[in-house]
């Protein structure tokens, strides 16, 4: 089991037990079974993969881990009582692989490193390419971590207590009117205080994670990965100041239905549609005790910087030119009026023309003949 010591991966004991998470798509059949080869053969460790994988014909064809019509005993198939023994997880995908391992690793959850195979890639800094130096480094141990705090969501229902549901979110929380026609009407408590009422087409929860995924078009605040914090903010909000709230994680946020609003809602969690939002419904959101630790491949601030300039071209545009001119040497222009152009310029002279815009030295010789 690993040993987290100020964010950098320690092992107490070396690592025996390697669990492979893959994104679906025949495009990573390949990179997968490389990898559960180097996994098995080269460190000789055990590697752990879901059960949907090993009926697959394509690591049946690879002679170095199936023959004889088996696959070699060191590869594993991965049951949920196999949780508390897993050492290291590999992800092959993109940002929703990592939130994939989220939803499988409810409570405690072990270092996640995540190679890109994905749309966007923010959460996953690694290329496959250099598979074994990063995978190397990783099972020796030494590298960075960041710790990707999780909110844990529960939904108690007042009338109908078999709705009752427990959940651990990576990125949001999110009540929205679904397919109703009218907007929302939320109640929202912090701390037990009443904080507002909002009619939107939504209100979105988020963590410092998920502030760069739906809570970013709603207006979110940009939150580093290190920051304790969530986020609080509506979607298509009917009114001009409701603005987007950070709050500290230990803050505990309680949503229902207000008793005016003209129909139910609905809930979802990182993406993950979980029933009616009825008006016996309260949702109660607070930071968990059990983030999500992630290999980084420089440190947590590097890779989320580079993450937001390389993946969502954050502040791009084009470099502005610089002056050809000579700011040294005093210009004509400048004891003018912003209508009188001189004459010697080579432009054109529009005479006695003053609209009132005059430069900051506004003396009577500015509007002389030379």
């Amino acid at each position: 089991m690993p040993l987290h010591d100020n964010n950098v991966l320690v092992w107490q004991e070396r690592p025996s037990n390697i669990l492979v998470i893959k994104r679906p798509g025949e495009s990573i059949h390949k990179p997968f079974a490389h990898l559960i080869n180097y996994i098995i053969n080269v460190w000789n460790l055990n590697a752990y993969v879901e059960d949907s994988e090993l009926t697959q014909e394509y690591l049946k064809n690879m002679k170095e881990i199936f023959s004889n019509q088996k696959f070699d005993p060191r590869i594993k198939k991965f049951t949920p009582k196999d949780k508390s023994i897993i050492d290291l997880i590999v992800s092959l995908g993109g940002d929703g692989t990592l939130i994939y391992v989220s939803s499988l690793f409810q409570t405690f959850c072990p270092p996640v490193i995540s190679f890109n195979f994905g749309s966007l890639g923010f959460l996953c800094p690694f290329n496959f390419e250099d598979y074994d130096i990063y995978l190397n480094w990783s099972l020796k141990g030494g590298l960075p971590l960041v710790y990707r705090s999780r909110l844990s969501c529960t939904l108690e229902p007042q009338l109908d207590k078999s709705a009752y549901f427990e959940y651990l979110a990576l990125n949001e929380v999110v009540v929205n009117r679904g397919s109703n026609y009218c907007l929302t009407n939320l109640d929202i408590y912090v701390n037990d205080n009443f904080l507002t009422s909002i009619q939107s087409d939504g209100l979105v929860v988020s963590t410092p994670t998920g502030s760069t995924a739906y809570a970013m078009s709603t207006g979110a605040s940009l939150c580093h990965p290190g920051v304790e914090a969530l986020t609080i903010s509506s979607i298509c909000p009917h009114t001009l100041t409701f603005r987007p709230l950070v709050l500290p994680n230990n803050a505990e946020i309680k949503i229902c239905l207000n008793s005016e609003s003209r129909g139910s809602a609905f809930c979802s969690i990182d993406g993950k549609n979980i029933g009616e939002f009825k008006e016996d419904c309260v949702l109660k959101i607070k930071g968990s005790e059990y983030p999500i630790p992630t290999v980084c491949r420089h440190d947590e601030s590097k890779d989320w910087f580079e993450g937001l300039k390389n993946s969502l071209n954050w502040n791009l545009r084009p470099k502005q030119k610089p002056f050809d001119l000579n700011l040294n040497q005093k210009s004509p222009f400048l004891n003018k009026t912003s209508s009188v152009v001189d004459f010697k310029s080579g432009f054109f002279k529009i005479s006695s023309v003053d609209h009132g815009y005059i430069s900051q030295r506004s003396d009577d010789s500015d509007y002389q003949d030379n």
